[in-house]
Order: C-alpha cells, then sequence, then structure tokens
C-alpha cells in the first residue's frame, strides 16, 4: 500500500476533497462534515495481486474505490472462491466495522488500483451523523453479510 497525496495537511485536504468530488457515495455527505473528516482520509494505491486486508484480521478502516479493480475472497484450503469483484465508486470493509467483528473475506487487487481509506474513527464520525448514509451502507452490508453466510 501506497500512501498518494501531499504530506501538508492543507494541501492534503484540498488534494481528497478534489478527488472526491466525482464519487457519488460523498454526495450524502454534507460538504462541511467531509472538510471536517478529510485529515483521516487517505487515498491509497495498491498493486495488481496485492491483498489488502486478510480474512479475520481486526477491521480497522472502511475503503472505497476511486479506480482499480478488486475482488472479496474466501480463502480455502485447497483453493479460494471469489465472492465478488468491486470497481470504481463501490466500497469494502464495511462489515467489520458495522459488526465489530474480525474481517469476513480478504480483499485482493484484480488491477492496480486506488481506494479512499477512511480509519474506523472517521468511518464512524460520518455514518453517526448522516443518517441516509448509515442506511445505505447497513442495507449493502446486510445483503453481503447474509449472502454469504
Amino acid at each position: 500500500m501506497k500512501l498518494l497525496g501531499p504530506a501538508d495537511y492543507e494541501q492534503h485536504r484540498d488534494f481528497i476533497l478534489v478527488a472526491m468530488a466525482g464519487v457519488e457515495f460523498f454526495s450524502l455527505i454534507p460538504p462541511a462534515e467531509l472538510e471536517r473528516a478529510c485529515g483521516f482520509i487517505q487515498l491509497v494505491e495498491f498493486e495488481a495481486g496485492e491483498t489488502v486486508f486478510e480474512k479475520d484480521t481486526e477491521g480497522d478502516a472502511f475503503y472505497l474505490v476511486y479506480a482499480g479493480r478488486l475482488k472479496a475472497v474466501n480463502p480455502g484450503l485447497l483453493w479460494s472462491s471469489t465472492l465478488g469483484e468491486i470497481g470504481p465508486g463501490g466500497f469494502f470493509g464495511e462489515l467489520a466495522l458495522i459488526l465489530n467483528k474480525p474481517r469476513t473475506a480478504a480483499v485482493q487487487c484484480v488491477e492496480a488500483a486506488q481506494c479512499f481509506r477512511i480509519d474506523k474513527a472517521a468511518y464512524s464520525s460520518l455514518v453517526e451523523q448522516n443518517f441516509g448514509l448509515s442506511v445505505k451502507i447497513k442495507d449493502i452490508a446486510m445483503s453481503r453479510y447474509y449472502g454469504h453466510h
């Protein structure tokens, strides 16, 4: 994982706000709240074949795909099964945060990808203060959870 964008806080905030401008997911969050959250949001890059996180690890962040493709994988002893692919505008990592349980799948890059990484504290703050966003994420998360269990 490689962190993208400037290290200076002001430049980083502006960089993240510009990157978020065209992403539908962020349109559900009031601009003032997004500005406050920018310090906790990173744009990170993964190489093709890189694993973002393993199954059964602690959920420390939520990811929103900006560019590239990833896949959710259920690793097995002899082979792994792909649960689904995630492309631009899609997100992953929310189940572990919502359920406060370890990750239910591994996520790997099908191709090089850039993702917004929102740490656990910032995710909680955004979701608690934005009911519409909370409902949308929880609906998708629960259909994923019950669809794979």
